[in-house]
């Protein structure tokens, strides 16, 4: 990049303009509060100084798309959080019948210390333990 590629003058720090043949394009300001990032965000008193505490109120105005999208997001995550879903765990064909017979006598932490290594347990006894192939179990 030329030396007069970047031009910063007479803007906040991190809003520097950079020039790439005709396009201006501005770095976005970046923010973290509530655990997260936030770009582009005018808070009341300022940016924040805590990344852990709750955001402060912003008195910019948010892009109408955003917030439809975002919306529509939330009312469909809504929507699909009040279905009741069948776990899809282990649906892959089932556990081998001889591991699961192992695994209904002995249990999963037995079960990793005789078929594994690294001895680590089963994370989900039950589920394995439903056989994919048997809609009954």
């Amino acid at each position: 990049m030329a030396s007069g590629d970047m031009i910063s003058h007479s803007m906040p720090v991190g809003q520097r303009c950079i020039r790439r043949k005709t396009f201006w394009r501005r770095e976005p300001r970046v923010a973290p509060c509530g655990r997260k990032f936030v770009f582009d965000a005018e808070f009341k008193d300022g940016d924040p100084d805590d990344p852990l505490a709750v955001c402060p109120k912003r008195i910019d105005q948010s892009d109408p798309a955003v917030v439809a999208k975002s919306s529509a997001d939330e009312k469909k995550y809504q929507e699909l959080a009040a279905k009741d879903f069948a776990p899809l765990a282990y649906q892959d064909g089932g556990l081998h019948p001889s591991f699961r017979t192992l695994l209904k006598e002995n249990g999963d932490i037995k079960l990793a210390e005789k078929v594994s290594v690294i001895k680590y347990p089963i994370s989900r006894p039950p589920s394995v333990l439903a056989d994919p192939s048997n809609r009954n179990e």
